[in-house]
């Protein structure tokens, strides 16, 4: 295995200055969102957007200077169409793809947004962050749960995989999730306008790339495995915890109180120091989004209830699909990351009025 050290000193410094927005509080209902789940870039810039309006699902397609181009299928089960939306995808000769959880098939649309084929892909209903990836080689990922018909008895309590789907629709490969045999105190989660809150607790991470591998880390420590089939790589970086304040261990013990008088057994103290990160991502070219713990902020109301008082920004570590460092970049409060390429970001920002907008920002060297 392949280690590769980095220095804990910031090589490149990137601030996300805005440069494109989509969507609107009142006007014309292909700009208007609901509640968005993914977005995919394509070949020329063209921007697809999975929302749900009325929840019911829609893929709307936009050209690279935001203005709205067509619906991309529509809610059904008829050829090109969709029940409930998993993910989508794009290829780099700017096809789409979308995991059609409802109908269980993957959907491919041409460039243009035009249908072009399906296939029948058998899945469990997943409600985890990340089932649905498509890589550079133009083979399509599905996650669920490995049932070993050889070995019953390990059916018990079945491991997670990602399925390999050619482009032509057939199964070629199992690639398994790697289990950690560690377990971990019971913990819960807080979701806002700007992204997942964690208590600081420590966890097994797991996502999957666009250059076909799994990427695992557990948080206590700064160690990321990119599991190549070649030979694994690990990335290991320096850090200096960050104490949690008085501030934030009063907002998520007010949280766990709730959780427990609610009936549930959070057994996950709050610690004292954060872990390095919270997060793992990964972008359409296959480097990899740390999204760290971070010194948190004052906050007052808006995207944010009014339950709480602090949250911290959007602060990644950027690694590249060799394991070296791009550098650190910073997006505004209220941007939650959906996809990147080069030196754009593609995010969903909601406004202090809760409207949400898809953003494009171009990384700028501090």
């Amino acid at each position: 295995m392949w280690l590769f050290p980095v220095r804990s000193e910031a090589q490149n410094t990137y601030k996300a200055e805005e440069e494109l927005r989509i969507g609107t509080l009142n006007g014309e209902f292909e700009y208007i969102f609901a509640r968005i789940s993914d977005l995919a870039v394509g070949a020329d810039g063209a921007i697809f957007v999975a929302d749900s309006p009325a929840g019911k699902p829609v893929v709307r397609m936009f050209d690279s200077k935001g203005s709205f181009i067509k619906y991309v299928g529509r809610d059904g089960r008829g050829p090109g169409e969709y029940e409930r939306i998993g993910g989508i995808g794009s290829f780099p000769d700017g096809r789409l793809a979308i995991w059609d959880l409802g109908n269980q098939r993957i959907n491919v649309y041409k460039a243009s947004g035009d249908f072009f084929e399906s296939f029948l892909v058998q899945s469990g209903f997943l409600s985890s962050y990340k089932v649905f990836e498509v890589d550079h080689d133009g083979n399509f990922y599905v996650k669920n749960v490995f049932f070993d018909p050889d070995n019953p008895q390990n059916n018990t309590d079945p491991p997670m995989a990602w399925y390999k789907i050619s482009s032509d629709g057939e199964l070629v490969d199992t690639v398994h999730v790697p289990k950690n045999e560690e377990a971990y105190p019971q913990h819960f989660v807080i979701f806002t306008d700007a992204g997942a809150g964690y208590p600081f607790n420590t966890r097994m991470m797991e996502n999957f790339s666009p250059s076909g591998y799994i990427i695992t880390a557990v948080n206590d420590r700064y160690e990321i495995v990119l599991h190549k089939k070649e030979q694994p790589l690990t990335i290991q970086r320096e850090y200096s915890p960050l104490e949690v304040t008085s501030e934030e261990e009063k907002l998520w013990g007010e949280f766990k109180n709730r959780f427990t008088s609610s009936g549930y057994n959070i057994e996950a103290t709050i610690p004292e120091e954060k872990p390095p990160f919270k997060e793992l991502l990964a972008d359409l070219q296959g480097r990899i989004w740390v999204w760290r713990y971070a010194k948190s902020q004052p906050v007052d109301g808006g995207i944010f209830s009014d339950r709480i008082q602090v949250w911290e920004p959007p602060v990644f570590d950027v690694f590249n699909p060799d394991g070296s460092f791009y550098g650190n970049v910073t997006l505004p409060m209220g941007a939650v990351f959906l996809e990147a390429k080069g030196d754009k970001v593609w995010a969903v920002f909601t406004d202090e009025d809760q409207v949400e907008y898809v953003v494009r920002y171009i990384l700028a060297k501090e």
